[in-house]
């Protein structure tokens, strides 16, 4: 019998470069809609995105970057996805070593801590997961903690590569944004610090966006203050 095979379309670089970027937002979205009944299938999703979102930040250099092993490139195998990828480690050491990206260490530090947790739970070794109820307590705190470096990334320093999705960026932090444990996990983690400037003397309020007291102002006006949470 002969072997059936999948025609695929050949897609441009920048289509592709798009369909990365269009799969990590679908990631995230499925990572929080799973938030409450499938808090593994959760942190796996949430890993994923942040694989895909460095790959895309590779691909806008050169495509590939993204190739596991770049002396084997061939453009059309390219276009139709016929390709391995890199993983986390590669493609931090790529962005750093190749197009002089250095993300910073505690960014670095939680995207491997998730991917660990995300390796873990996918070949059932990860006891923390094993109680659904006890579950979703710790996800919510990772996925915060690791929302916030990737969130920094793609709004800030990267934000010129990804400018055509920064509204999606925000419609996904508004959605983490509903998660009050994100929120306070958040909150206690920058709480020591908050403290150091209100020691300092600087006016800290409740921040309108959070609603945690973690609003630094950094300039009163008569209409209000603007301040950074």
């Amino acid at each position: 019998m002969g072997r059936k095979f999948i025609s695929q379309k050949k897609q441009t670089k920048e289509e592709l470069f798009d369909s990365l970027v269009k799969n990590a937002l679908d990631f995230l979205d499925s990572s929080l809609d799973d938030l409450e009944k499938r808090p593994k299938n959760s942190i796996v999703d949430f890993y994923t995105s942040i694989e895909l979102f460095l790959k895309a930040r590779l691909m806008d250099e050169h495509w590939t970057l993204i190739l596991s092993k770049p002396e084997t490139a061939n453009i059309d195998s390219f276009r139709v996805g016929d390709f391995h990828s890199v993983f986390l480690e590669d493609a931090i050491k790529r962005l750093k070593s190749i197009i002089s990206e250095h993300l910073d260490q505690t960014t670095v530090d939680n995207f491997k801590a998730l991917g660990e947790h995300r390796n873990q739970i996918v070949h059932f070794a990860h006891s923390d997961y094993a109680d659904l109820s006890a579950t979703k307590a710790g996800v919510v705190v990772e996925q915060w903690a690791s929302w916030h470096h990737l969130h920094n990334l793609l709004t800030g320093k990267w934000k010129d590569v990804f400018q055509l999705y920064q509204d999606e960026f925000k419609r996904i932090h508004t959605r983490m944004m509903r998660q009050k444990d994100f929120i306070l996990a958040r909150y206690n983690e920058l709480k020591p610090k908050i403290e150091i400037e209100e020691k300092s003397g600087k006016k800290v309020i409740d921040c309108q966006h959070c609603g945690m007291l973690a609003a630094v102002v950094k300039e009163e006006h008569k209409w209000g203050s603007d301040y950074s949470c």
